[in-house]
């Protein structure tokens, strides 16, 4: 009778839900919920599935995130509410700290492996460090990026992210401005397309800039697979008139849409450009 009231150690609500926000589910398992476990761990991996299958759009991804938050406020709640029930618990064979550290790990090691998988192979999400594609972009934005297939097209306009010659290590994020065979002639930062001046509404000139290594006209006559790529901010912007044309092979993803605006703020009403498209 003694062995067994030690053995009783009342569950306490607080921890039941703090475990259950670390991972869903391990709040259950806490409190001997093991079935109930499973289940919160499977709804999870289902719900992260969904999200991704989200990621397409801003409004998809929000609605997502809301599922999500949702998701760990009945995980949270359940746990806690169970442990407020149970001050007569007799502990399981799974109530071991290492098992909870075990199962936690498990948790973080499939959160990395999915984020691996889906920068790879799906959605990866960049932070614009420089002001070279002002006004569409400015230092502090962050945006997601869809993975280009091989042989997928490109567009005149798109945004893309790649790889300049050269620099296997770093991403660049610049819009594409000549595709392939099409002679380019810049002046100044200024576009001409087989003889065609081109409309960019989006570009941005400073009179007496020359960082950019365009001081000077220059002609171009892209090959298969190779573009022409600048930036918007045409007075600041290390793009194909410092390292030329870059190959297709060397594009990772295409810019889908701004998901934190750099220059929000933290007041209501700054972040009007929050949920921009920019394909």
């Amino acid at each position: 009778m003694l062995e067994h009231v030690a053995h009783l150690k009342p569950r306490s609500p607080l921890r039941a839900g703090a475990l259950s926000l670390l991972a869903p589910g391990l709040g259950q398992l806490y409190n001997g919920q093991w079935r109930k476990a499973l289940f919160f761990f499977l709804i999870e991996y289902l719900l992260c599935a969904w999200l991704v299958s989200r990621f397409a759009t801003f409004a998809g991804m929000m609605q997502g995130l809301a599922g999500i938050v949702l998701f760990l406020g009945a995980a949270v709640g359940d746990a806690a509410l169970s442990a407020r029930r149970r001050q007569a618990y007799v502990l399981r064979s799974f109530n071991r700290g290492w098992i909870y550290v075990a199962v936690l790990t498990f948790g973080i090691l499939a959160t990395l492996g999915m984020d691996w998988l889906l920068g790879n192979n799906l959605y990866q999400t960049f932070k614009v460090p420089s002001p070279s594609m002002e006004p569409t972009l400015v230092p502090g934005d962050r945006f997601m990026g869809a993975v280009l297939d091989a042989d997928e097209p490109l567009l005149r306009g798109d945004v893309v992210v790649f790889h300049p010659p050269g620099r296997d290590g770093i991403w660049y994020v610049k819009r594409v401005v000549g595709l392939p065979g099409e002679t380019v002639r810049v002046t100044h930062g200024h576009v001409r397309i087989d003889g065609v001046d081109l409309a960019e509404p989006y570009a941005a000139y400073e009179e007496g800039v020359a960082d950019s290594g365009d001081s000077d006209e220059q002609v171009r006559l892209l090959d298969v697979g190779e573009y022409w790529l600048m930036g918007d901010n045409r007075g600041h912007s290390m793009d194909s008139r410092v390292f030329g044309p870059v190959g297709r092979e060397r594009m990772g993803y295409r810019a889908l849409y701004l998901y934190w605006a750099g220059d929000s703020g933290l007041f209501p009403g700054s972040g009007a450009r929050l949920g921009i498209r920019l394909d």
